[in-house]
């Protein structure tokens, strides 16, 4: 029985699908159909600059993937929200090599146990 994404069970680690959809749900931030057609990550990076929010398809696994993508973006003057799906937390990036630490946030762990 596949999901709704097209994604078998248990074929994402951590189910970092399941925690970003449901934050997305909760916090009304739209979710581009690219999305469910790639495996989820834990950093999932936001649009902020509209109305509503709306998440960016592509997550990473990487830190230093993330910061490559900002540096391309933050040029044509948008803005983000950061967040790692991992540890809970909210990440802002104010140039160099690493993301700061703003604080925690909900990342809907109990969608791991959601079938």
């Amino acid at each position: 029985m596949k999901e709704e994404g097209g994604i078998y069970p248990g074929k994402r680690r951590k189910s970092y699908y399941r925690r970003i959809l449901a934050f997305c749900q909760e916090e009304g931030v739209a979710v581009p159909n690219g999305f469910h057609t790639r495996d989820a990550y834990n950093y999932a990076v936001l649009d902020i600059g509209g109305t509503p929010h709306s998440l960016i398809a592509v997550t990473w696994y990487l830190e230093s993937w993330v910061i490559d993508y900002l540096n391309s973006r933050l040029a044509h003057g948008c803005t983000f929200r950061i967040l790692d799906f991992d540890k809970c937390r909210e990440l802002k990036y104010d140039g160099g090599k690493k993301l700061t630490i703003v604080g925690p946030f909900n990342c809907h762990k109990e969608a791991d146990y959601v079938y």
